[in-house]
């Protein structure tokens, strides 16, 4: 989901259209609140995810030093910990947790 404030650019079509302004201040509120609601949708699905046990390839070396990042076969991005090099691996794995952007996973088996 992605959450961002409209601006019509001036000289457009969407700019001749407009024909109320929106104070900064209330677009901002209005990006608060459905940025807000976007993370609790997400984390409320992503939660559905915990205990699932399936295939995932490893295509991201991870933010945190050890981690890496896979995608299952709903492209949703699970991170594990692991001093091994898994870039380009297919693991079995099982989820953990769950946080608003991504699922965190446990090995527990190397596939590929």
């Amino acid at each position: 989901m992605n959450v961002s404030k409209f601006f019509a650019r001036p000289r457009t079509a969407a700019a001749e259209m407009q024909k109320e302004f929106v104070p900064f201040e209330e677009i901002k509120r209005r990006s608060s609140v459905a940025a807000e609601l976007a993370r609790k949708v997400t984390f409320k699905k992503n939660q559905s995810w915990a205990s699932w046990i399936g295939k995932v390839f490893v295509d991201e070396v991870g933010k945190v030093s050890g981690s890496w990042v896979g995608r299952n076969f709903a492209y949703k991005p699970i991170t594990v910990k692991s001093t091994d090099d898994l870039l380009g691996k297919v693991l079995r794995l099982k989820v953990a947790r769950a946080f608003s952007t991504y699922l965190e996973g446990e090995v527990i088996e190397q596939i590929h």
